[in-house]
């Protein structure tokens, strides 16, 4: 069977599954390129409510990547270090309580198509619908949000933030846009002009 044939038979079922809604990841499900690979894991993460860390890369001899771990940022077990007067330190809980959630996906140089070999779909915790808000991996603008910001400000170099939040916000509804790292992407665009 021919692999481009095989790709666009699962492209099809990636656009199929999209329109439903529902993401899912199953194993011998095949990418491309890695970056799909993330894009795709990114909106499952989204739709689920959970936030992934990328765990281990290996590299083959060429040094390119063949197989890569990602895990649930909530994966592992916090180990305390403390060694000095347990009382001079402030109790504090820790994020990492142990879940099992994590996704292998290896690129065997025989067929060099991107598979999911391992996907253990389990979490110890409770998943967090407003994970868009909230999380980290989930605030940060966009390149093309930047590319906005920079389109705007060259058209009105005075403009203000605010100005700027009300029309990305226009732009893109379905995107939280934290002020904070608006404000950064703002100042990080006028250093580049």
């Amino acid at each position: 069977m021919n692999t481009k044939d095989n790709l666009s038979d699962v492209s099809d079922d990636f656009i199929s599954e999209e329109n439903d809604g529902n993401l899912s990841l199953q194993k011998g499900q095949t990418f491309e390129t890695f970056e799909e690979v993330e894009k795709y894991l990114k909106q499952y993460c989204e739709q689920k409510g959970f936030e992934y860390r990328k765990r281990r890369v290996e590299y083959d001899n060429d040094n390119i990547v063949h197989k890569r771990t990602y895990e649930c940022t909530k994966a592992a077990q916090y180990q305390p270090r403390k060694d000095k007067d347990p009382e001079k330190h402030r109790q504090r809980s820790s994020g990492s309580i142990g879940c099992q959630w994590h996704l292998n996906v290896t690129c065997p140089k025989s067929t060099e198509v991107i598979k999911i070999s391992t996907i253990v779909d389990e979490h110890n915790h409770p998943l967090n619908p407003n994970i868009m808000i909230h999380g980290v991996q989930f605030r940060q603008v966009s390149e093309e949000m930047k590319s906005d910001i920079l389109e705007y400000l060259t058209a009105v170099p005075t403009m203000g933030a605010q100005t700027i939040y009300r029309l990305l916000t226009k732009k893109y509804p379905d995107i939280y846009i934290h002020r904070k790292n608006l404000y950064n992407a703002i100042q990080e665009v006028r250093r580049c002009k």
